[in-house]
């Protein structure tokens, strides 16, 4: 929410686009383990195949450099139901 109400607030933002992601890298399958430790998921089921080097991740810099309040992905997890 603070992204688009950056957006709506300035007429004239810094940038056209720009990746909305956290500076921190996840692999998926970390992603999944957090998500099932925060809501007491067993994640038994869960398979998780080779990996590859490849980051499909965002640059965050331009996000960045607006220092606008991020909830973490802990946090967004959480409030995910």
């Amino acid at each position: 929410l603070p992204v688009v109400e950056h957006y709506i607030d300035n007429a004239v933002p810094k940038y056209k686009d720009m990746n909305v992601v956290y500076p921190e890298k996840m692999l998926l399958s970390e992603f999944v383990k957090r998500f099932c430790v925060i809501h007491n998921l067993d994640g038994a089921n869960i398979i998780f195949g080779a990996t590859t080097p490849i980051n499909y991740s965002g640059n965050s810099e331009r996000f960045d450099s607006l220092d606008l309040p991020r909830l973490g992905p802990e946090i967004g997890m959480k409030n995910y139901k």
